[in-house]
């Protein structure tokens, strides 16, 4: 268990007058790994305010937008947003072959969220194998779903939430190493 924290703050200059000119990021990850004979399993839970976000000025992950501070356009207010995530990998070796089975959330709270959706959720889940052909030569069959949720926050006039859609990733992996 190696843990670790992160804090970032960024100030804007120039703001319309009433603006809040000031964010905040912080969060506090924990990550873990445990080896028992052929198994290894690799964990890691974090938690944090504003880790994603619109821009590279305040964010501490590949995360999108839902993930960061939320902006008020008339009023220039900064809505927090508070994040837990983690992610799971568990793997077993059986001779040359090592498949691996994980999954993955990112969850996001907001106040300035008032309708549908009152947080945004992306998950990831997959599995796929290490297939050691030598030392230096790997082949890694791979199949993976990625769930982007809904947009938080807004419902259309017949209460549909609109949702961002899953994507599907199929294929082989060569690794070679020299």
């Amino acid at each position: 268990i190696l843990p670790g924290m992160a804090y970032q703050q960024v100030k804007w200059d120039k703001l319309p007058a009433g603006w809040d000119d000031t964010a905040t990021s912080w969060a506090i990850t924990v990550p873990g790994k445990v080896i028992i004979g052929p198994f290894v399993g690799t964990f890691n839970i974090g938690y944090g305010k504003n880790i994603g976000g619109p821009t590279g000025s305040v964010s501490f992950t590949s995360d999108g937008y839902y993930a960061g501070f939320q902006r008020d356009n008339v009023t220039g207010k900064i809505y927090d947003s508070t994040n837990i995530q983690g992610f799971v990998d568990l793997a077993f070796t059986f001779g040359k072959v090592t498949p691996h089975i994980f999954y993955s959330i990112t969850h996001s709270t907001n106040d300035k969220w008032k309708v549908g959706n009152k947080y945004h959720e992306r998950t990831s889940m997959g599995i796929n194998a290490y297939i050691k052909l030598n030392n230096n030569f790997y082949l890694i069959p791979e199949f993976d779903r990625y769930t982007y949720g809904a947009t938080p926050g807004w419902v259309d006039s017949k209460g549909a939430k609109w949702e961002f859609g899953n994507d599907w990733l199929a294929g082989v992996k060569i690794r070679y190493t020299f």
